[in-house]
């Protein structure tokens, strides 16, 4: 699977965007976070699970890079996992 940075993928309200039956997990992250490479390194290997990634499409924000995307989906602190299916966010 091709891990892509979200902002690239959907660009503009990313809400608004998510396709219909399209459910994304999205690592967000920033530069200063400590724990969060580590937590990257589990997040990419998901992308070699058949069964999760025929069920989500897998995707990357940087913050500091994309904080429109972040400020937009109230990204608040790093790590954050979302689940975003177009209506609603779940952080985790």
């Amino acid at each position: 699977m091709d891990l892509q940075l979200f902002e690239e993928l959907v660009s503009g309200a990313a809400e608004n965007r998510v396709k219909h039956g399209q459910v994304w997990l999205i690592f967000f992250d920033s530069f200063t976070c400590k724990r969060c490479p580590e937590v990257y390194d589990v997040f990419l290997d998901l992308s070699n699970v058949p069964e999760l990634v025929s069920v989500f499409k897998l995707a990357h924000v940087s913050c500091p890079r994309s904080m429109d995307v972040c400020n937009r989906l109230g990204i608040r602190g790093y790590p954050t996992i979302s689940v975003l299916d177009g209506k609603s966010i779940y952080d985790f």
